[in-house]
């Protein structure tokens, strides 16, 4: 073994180490030394592993980066997933049964290890290490591979000189302890006829009171292809509730985390292929980029130097809306809006995600702002990871803000999203407008308006395509909005009927012109009875909004109740004239109250983690529908036990009707609001919701909405409608 293998405490066995100035001893008291030493304690495994790294898939994204930079062409991940799925239940379940026994204080977050025969292992073709590298590269901790002998960051390319190394922090190599706790490494430099393997264990390297106090032996595997090179990494002892990312969910980060590399990098999980999802997208700006010929940007840092300029590429794409007219089952499946945590912006620097996706400083204020769910923007920007001080932080979740680098590069970038944007919005109507005019259910809708004026009629074309432009015109939201809007906004639809039915042509010039002051007198009620309800969105938007900063966390349903219950349309336009409990002759509303125990009829209770406030809501005294809205605080994540009450709400309220109006068929919908969980939640309640709301349908009796879904949809509806009415007002004077 070289010199500079031996471990620096000869009390240790011959092997490899964790370099550093160990100092295992506690001075006494009353010492006075003459000077002092810092000490790195080994909670730092705890910090910079499995604080930093609690989820396989960011785990496995370290790994795929120390593979990238060792010049490697393919990474091969396997993992057997059914095997960890049904551990982690067996574990969890004992876990559960702990608690119960009093023997475990929570089962909530559990990271026991699975049977140490469930592996993950990550082999990679790269140029690989011998045993001097492994002490003085891997093992170093904290070390910045990109400077010299001199401490200058002159070492930015990988071995081979072909590509710009994503490694600087020097501590990816801890990733692993965030899935496991224990790591197998075996490495092998080719023109080598042997391979170097250690192993690291958490528990003992825990045990210690200084990270380097520890040794690993090292063992050697003779007589291997002298051309063979790579790099092998084996987790085992796998942590319970780290296992919780699914194939898709692991795909998607790597490939989100590392899709703009090069072609010729590929990276598999058992055999497949990692591939960002095939995508239908309907814009892309500026007009003509691709990936391949992204558009160039440039902006200063500081405005009275030129030489302070970041340049960077970029590309802003739009995804199709998938009920826009002449979609079909094949390319539906390829238009989605986006999950509110993947929307707005992808910064990368040398091939790998540093920022995002965020939307930066983009505001709900700006034009075509309801857009940004279906808006993707990638920014390539190496030089922001080039800088003498590192601006991305140690977790690699985001750019450090508070400096003028990454302050300037985000101003520039949310210009250009809010550019694209306006763009986007040119190219929306278009299309719509062409729609409008292709699809045989609108042509249906407008024909009781076609005997109408030209202002009219362009007054009701003007709020389908704001309808038409965020929903598409094949969407359930568009079919049931379109007709009542039409009607609300042109009341001498009347009168069209009348001509239809042939009526006395006297009767109806007499008609015609009382006609014209009661649409004037109508329309004036009406953008009244819209300002009005601004005042309802605007005190949605607010509860939104406090949800996610000053009252994160904090149970507020009660307001957001008062709020829905007294105003139904903000859960759908079309529930205007539906009753609730609070209004005269909601007698059946009040009964349902009582049947189901909530609203007005709920058991006192001072039991503030209560998980539900409900209300009920009919569409008529006859009730043909009934809606059932469960409302949790915007800032506290829905889980499945709110969706499994409010379905056993829909079951109750179903046999109580059947009942009282003998079988005679009374739709039941219901409404879970509150906050969406993001995909990458860790815990199971959070996880099983999203999993049933994949299995969502069409007809399905129950629907999930995040606040900020209601938010949008009720601005939009009726900022079409005054938008429409004003312009209709204008041009009469």
């Amino acid at each position: 073994m070289p010199e500079n293998l031996l471990p620096l405490n000869p009390a240790l066995p011959a092997g490899l180490k964790l370099p550093a100035n160990s100092i295992t001893e506690q001075l006494p008291l009353e010492t006075r030394p003459g000077a002092f030493s810092l000490r790195i304690h080994s909670g730092m495994l705890e910090t910079m592993g499995h604080n930093m790294y609690s989820s396989v898939a960011k785990c496995l994204a370290e790994f795929v980066a120390n593979a990238y930079d060792a010049d490697a062409d393919n990474v091969e991940i396997h993992m057997d997933f059914e095997r960890i799925n049904s551990a982690k239940n067996i574990v969890r379940a004992n876990a559960r049964a702990e608690k119960n026994a009093g023997t475990r204080k929570n089962a909530s977050a559990v990271y026991d290890p699975l049977p140490s025969d469930i592996t993950i292992r990550i082999r990679d073709d790269g140029h690989g290490m011998d045993a001097h590298e492994i002490q003085n590269c891997f093992l170093a901790i904290t070390r910045n591979r990109r400077i010299d002998d001199k401490g200058q960051q002159t070492l930015q390319t990988s071995e081979s000189g072909r590509r710009k190394v994503m490694g600087r922090k020097g501590v990816g190599k801890l990733a692993g302890f965030g899935a496991a706790e224990h790591i197998r490494i075996t490495s092998k430099r080719q023109g080598q006829t042997y391979s170097t393997s250690f192993e690291m264990d958490y528990s003992k390297i825990k045990s210690t009171t200084d990270i380097s106090d520890n040794a690993f032996e090292a063992e050697y595997a003779e007589d291997l292809p002298v051309d063979e090179h790579f790099t092998e990494v084996e987790l085992s002892n796998l942590r319970c509730d780290s296992m919780k990312s699914s194939p898709d969910t692991i795909n998607a980060t790597l490939a989100r985390t590392f899709c703009i590399l090069d072609q010729g990098f590929c990276i598999k999980i058992n055999g497949t292929q990692v591939q960002e999802e095939e995508i239908d997208w309907e814009y892309t700006y500026p007009p003509g980029a691709n990936l391949a010929n992204m558009g160039k940007g440039k902006v200063a840092v500081d405005s009275d130097d030129e030489e302070s300029a970041i340049e960077f590429q970029y590309i802003i794409r739009f995804r199709a809306r998938p009920k826009d007219h002449g979609t079909d089952a094949q390319t539906s499946r390829k238009r989605a809006s986006l999950p509110a945590e993947r929307r707005g912006a992808r910064i990368y620097a040398h091939g790998r995600l540093a920022h995002g996706p965020s939307l930066l400083d983009l505001h709900s204020g700006v034009h075509n702002f309801h857009a940004q769910d279906y808006m993707e923007c990638i920014v390539l920007a190496d030089s922001i990871d080039e800088y003498e001080h590192d601006f991305i932080v140690t977790s690699r979740e985001g750019l450090n803000k508070d400096n003028p680098v990454v302050a300037a590069l985000s101003r520039q970038v949310t210009e250009l999203m809010k550019t694209a944007l306006g763009e986007h919005s040119k190219y929306r109507d278009i299309v719509i407008t062409k729609a409008i005019e292709e699809d045989e259910y609108t042509k249906r809708i407008l024909v009781p308006i076609h005997s109408l004026n030209g202002k009219s009629q362009r007054a009701a074309k003007e709020i389908l395509k704001v309808i038409g432009k965020e929903h598409g015109v094949k969407s359930d939201i568009y079919m049931e909005m379109a007709p009542i809007l039409l009607q609300a906004v042109n009341s001498s639809e009347v009168l069209t009927r009348l001509i239809e039915l042939e009526t006395n042509p006297g009767s109806i010039r007499e008609l015609a012109n009382s006609m014209a002051d009661l649409t004037r007198m109508e329309r004036s009620d009406l953008l009244k009875l819209y300002r009005g309800r601004n005042k309802a969105i605007n005190a949605l938007q607010k509860l939104h909004d406090e949800g996610n900063t000053t009252r994160k966390n904090k149970g507020f349903e009660k307001e957001l109740h008062l709020l829905l219950k007294e105003n139904p349309w903000l859960v759908d336009v079309t529930y205007s004239n539906f009753l609730t409990s609070d209004r005269p002759m909601g007698d059946v509303c009040r009964e349902l109250n009582r049947v189901l125990e909530i609203d007005d009829s709920a058991k006192a209770t001072d039991d503030e983690t209560r998980p539900d406030l409900v209300y009920v809501a009919a569409n008529s005294i006859a009730c043909e529908k009934v809606i059932i809205v469960e409302l949790k605080s915007p800032g506290i994540d829905l889980v499945k036990d709110h969706l499994e009450q409010l379905t056993r709400y829909i079951r109750k309220t179903d046999q109580h009707l059947r009942t009282k109006f003998h079988d005679r068929k009374v739709e039941v919908v219901g409404y879970l609001i509150g906050k969406k969980p993001s995909p990458d939640s860790k815990g199971d309640g959070q996880q099983d919701l999203i999993f049933a709301m994949s299995n969502f349908g069409a007809n399905s009796s129950v629907n999930v909405i995040d606040l900020l879904e209601l938010v949008i949809s009720a601005k939009q509806a009726h900022e079409a409608g005054i938008d429409a009415l004003l312009k209709e007002e204008q041009e009469e004077e």
